[in-house]
């Protein structure tokens, strides 16, 4: 796991890889009030992603 955290950053945290076919990138946002979450993007196939917040 990379990465930086400062106020209103967004900054890559790391990857998750379960299989070949199964890639996570996981990414850590700061809002200037202070609140943080995770944006997880999951590569679905070669062009096509899910993308996933949970903040507080």
């Amino acid at each position: 796991m990379t990465g930086y955290k400062t106020s209103s950053s967004f900054s890559h945290f790391a990857v998750l890889k379960n299989s070949d076919k199964y890639i996570q990138q996981c990414f850590i946002y700061e809002r200037e009030d202070g609140k943080r979450g995770l944006v997880f993007v999951t590569v679905i196939d070669g062009s096509s992603f899910k993308i996933e917040v949970k903040g507080e």
